[in-house]
């Protein structure tokens, strides 16, 4: 019962820690939080850190390169 508790506690705080930071750089994706939930849950691997990194570099460009294209709502 303890190991359960200190889990799901591990997992909150990977998640409420995300969002957090999130927020106070004003940067809120929500999948992002899935990603902090999914690192804690399989735990980290040098490969998967390398394909997170590899798809926010491909993200990144796409949207430098789609900026003049795009308009913004807010």
């Amino acid at each position: 019962m303890n190991v359960l508790f200190f889990t799901a506690l591990w997992y909150a705080l990977s998640v409420g820690i995300t969002l957090f930071i999130m927020v106070v750089m004003d940067f809120e994706h929500p999948p992002a939080a899935g990603t902090a939930l999914g690192m804690t849950l399989v735990g980290y691997t040098s490969s998967s850190a390398v394909a997170i990194i590899i798809s926010i570099v491909i993200l990144a460009f796409i949207s430098y390169a789609a900026k003049p294209f795009l308009r913004d709502l807010v």
